[in-house]
């Protein structure tokens, strides 16, 4: 053991016990140094997979319950030009890692046997990307899906992977039902995915984890993605009249397409307005905003005409619908951040962001109701249009992600180049303001974690969760040692 790797375990230790987090276990590894962390959890056998994804190489670890190490072994990738990781899906005794190529035209399954300690490479799959686009992937229930949409259509597909065989469309017609694009004009459910906005590029879509919480930069992203029970929903908020949603049942291949209008500003109407909605369960939040005022609303599925919870604000009111400050803070600098105390100043802000965003998490004592907007900073390296923002945790894995793709790579979300004014309200279990302190979010939570810490040349970051537990991993890019702390809510 080097004295690095001493000291950066005092450390390690040290910050662990000072805000009350859990160190866990260290693991030498042999992959080079810039890479990204893939997990697969597996709840039934009490076991947890992380591979370690260099642009050359793969080394696979399996970690059982109490995360030590059962078997790694380090095996190499497919050949080049297969740069994106799709995804897993786990087949009996085997577990597969999905590729595919930049243009997603192809893919190729990598099959790997920790017994025998190697992986095998399958036959490669074509896509007819001239006449569709791939939007993402994601696994479920065993299987990878990758999501494409016929392009000038209204034709959904969605390709189904599970081990070594080969790949299952289904297809999924919305020509019955109506969508509005970002100009509120009918538009096919492929102009839907290709209109494109300040820091998303068309088909961007953003993926809202159900078990940890998502980052507020990703919160505002006008097109996302959830896995609720067996369903797929897809959320558009292009427009800021309507949000609109297709869902599609993953088990019965059943699909349906919802419209929900947003909420109605008291104000000046002509007045340019934003909006943006969330869902959690059976249920919608959507914020409407405008600089004359702003409405937040959380309604169930089945009514949204009569809202569950509402609150107004307006320019000449207190500031009484949040129970922590109201602050506004650039490129992640929480302690330079600037508390807003009066409602003018919030509305104008949030009027002047580029996107707003609103979310509903779980707590103890019932719900935390998270709002605001945010900016990207001019001249900043972020993309405007036309491209990704990327990053996680504000480029503390910055030129990890250069030559492999991953669909977690902005998992954590990154404050970088972005200004943000936000605000949380605590709400109790029938969505009633109570004064309830409300905690740091886990993903703030590792955040902070990895700023303290000052772990300036960690790499393959990444944060999952178990049946019971919120798992931060990271490797020292100096002594190549992955690191497993548990982050307590």
């Amino acid at each position: 053991m080097t004295i690095r790797h001493l000291l950066l375990l005092f450390c390690i230790a040290f910050t662990c016990n000072a805000l009350g987090q859990n160190y866990i276990n260290t693991i030498s590894t042999k992959i080079d140094k810039d890479h990204i962390t893939y997990d697969v959890v597996d709840d039934v056998n009490n076991k947890t997979y992380l591979f370690l994804v260099s642009s050359k190489e793969v080394e696979a670890i399996q970690l059982d319950s109490s995360f030590q190490v059962l078997n790694q072994f380090l095996v190499q990738r497919p050949e080049s030009k297969f740069k994106k990781l799709l995804g897993h899906s786990m087949k009996e005794n085997t577990l597969s890692l999905h590729w595919s190529t930049n243009n997603s035209d192809q893919v190729i399954s990598q099959h790997f046997d920790f017994e025998k300690k190697e992986s095998t490479i399958g036959a490669i799959e074509s896509i007819s990307t001239d006449k569709e686009k791939v939007i993402t992937a994601f696994p479920f229930d065993n299987s990878l899906f990758i999501a494409s949409i016929t392009k000038n259509s209204n034709l959904f597909k969605l390709y189904e992977l599970n081990g070594k065989s080969p790949l299952k469309p289904h297809f999924f017609s919305f020509e019955d039902n109506r969508f509005y694009n970002k100009r509120i004009a009918l538009a096919s459910l492929d102009e839907m995915f290709k209109d494109y906005f300040i820091d998303e590029a068309s088909y961007d879509i953003q993926y809202i984890a159900g078990n940890i919480p998502t980052a507020f930069p990703s919160i505002v992203k006008k097109r996302k993605f959830y896995i609720q029970n067996d369903d797929l929903i897809i959320s558009f908020d292009n427009n800021k009249s309507f949000t609109q949603l297709i869902r599609i049942n993953l088990k019965t291949k059943k699909a349906e397409s919802v419209g929900f209008s947003q909420p109605f500003l008291n104000a000046n109407q002509t007045e340019q307005a934003n909006s943006n909605s969330f869902l959690f369960g059976d249920k919608i939040a959507q914020i409407k905003t405008n600089k004359e005022s702003a409405t937040i609303q959380i309604s169930n599925f089945i009514d949204t005409s009569s809202p569950i919870f509402k609150k107004e604000i307006h320019r000449d009111q207190t500031i009484d619908f949040s129970t922590t400050p109201v602050f506004e803070f650039t490129n992640g600098n929480f302690e330079k951040g600037k508390e807003i105390s009066k409602s003018n100043q919030f509305l104008n802000r949030l009027n002047r962001a580029d996107n707003i965003g609103i979310a509903v998490t779980s707590s103890q004592d019932g719900y935390v109701l998270t709002f605001g907007g945010s900016s990207v900073l001019q001249n900043s390296n972020a993309a405007i249009i036309g491209g990704v923002a990327g990053g996680a945790i504000g480029g503390l894995i910055a030129g990890a992600i250069t030559a492999i793709d991953s669909p977690k790579k902005n998992f954590l979300g990154t404050y970088k180049d972005k200004k943000i004014i936000l605000t949380n309200a605590s709400l109790d279990s029938n969505f009633n303001f109570n004064n309830k302190e409300v905690s740091e979010s886990v993903i703030d939570k590792a955040r902070t974690y990895l700023i303290d810490l000052a772990s300036r040349k960690a790499t393959g970051i990444n944060l999952f969760k178990t049946q019971s537990k919120y798992i931060l991993s990271f490797t020292d890019r100096s002594s190549n040692h992955l690191y497993i702390i548990e982050i307590k809510p």
